[in-house]
């Protein structure tokens, strides 16, 4: 978490952060005090407080994770926006590897999305998904293999109680629509995690671009997924919450 609010820092943000682990809160205070250790559900942060709130493979280790993501949202300022990364049980890897999905991550990972019930989600929590990008890596992939093998090997076996709603043994994925031209499941749709973005309903949509406009703020990097550059010149401030996986 502290390397990622270090980013932020460095271009112009006032961020804060939530930590449950008190050695990686600790770490994360050597770049700023505000830094909440314990449940998201019990820090003190006021309603409106920040442009951005971000949360990347954090809910899928929370028992409540609409009641976190209702507070992530009220926690935004007006055009304010929320960014939520999670493994994703519906792409490529749980459909090859069944159990054996490295995502999957029992007993560590409570909670199984797949875009459908992320957007519901969203909508219990108050909010909607805007963007949805999805992701897959090497990686991702490789761990999969390595427990399928392991299991098939006799070092042990990834079963556990969501176990039986997944195949066990490997099959073909169903192939989305123009399947011939898609690179790669990340661009096909079916990425091993999506990073969503997620506004309240009641968004006050004219924030970002007056803002920036207002501040003369150059951009920098890659802008955000409604393409307005995040301010730099006029800091903004940004709640990071742990970086669990």
């Amino acid at each position: 978490m502290g390397r990622f609010m270090g980013l932020m820092q460095s271009v112009g943000w006032t961020v804060s952060g939530i930590e449950i682990d008190p050695e990686a809160a600790a770490r994360a205070r050597q770049v700023t005090p505000n830094v909440f250790h314990g449940d998201p559900m019990d820090a003190p942060f006021a309603p409106g407080s920040f442009d951005l709130v971000t949360a990347f493979h954090v809910l899928e280790h929370l028992p409540d994770p609409v009641g976190v993501l209702r507070r992530m949202l009220g926690w935004l300022a007006p055009g304010g926006i929320a960014v939520v990364e999670v493994p994703n049980v519906s792409g490529v890897g749980g459909r090859v590897f069944g159990r054996y999905w490295s995502g999957l991550e029992m007993p560590r990972h409570l909670v199984q999305f797949t875009p459908e019930t992320m957007g519901a989600l969203a909508e219990r929590a108050g909010g909607r998904v805007v963007a949805a990008a999805h992701k897959t890596k090497p990686r991702y992939l490789i761990r999969s293999l390595r427990f399928a093998l392991d299991d098939y090997q006799g070092r042990g076996a990834r079963a556990g109680p969501h176990a039986r709603r997944l195949p066990a043994r490997r099959r073909r994925p169903q192939a989305p629509p123009s399947s011939s031209r898609c690179p790669s499941p990340a661009r096909c749709g079916s990425g091993e995690a999506v990073r969503y973005v997620i506004e309240p309903d009641a968004l006050n949509r004219v924030a970002l671009p007056a803002r920036r406009a207002a501040g003369g703020a150059r951009c920098r990097g890659r802008p955000h997924a409604r393409g307005v550059c995040w301010p730099v010149s006029r800091p903004s401030r940004t709640m990071v919450e742990r970086r669990a996986s």
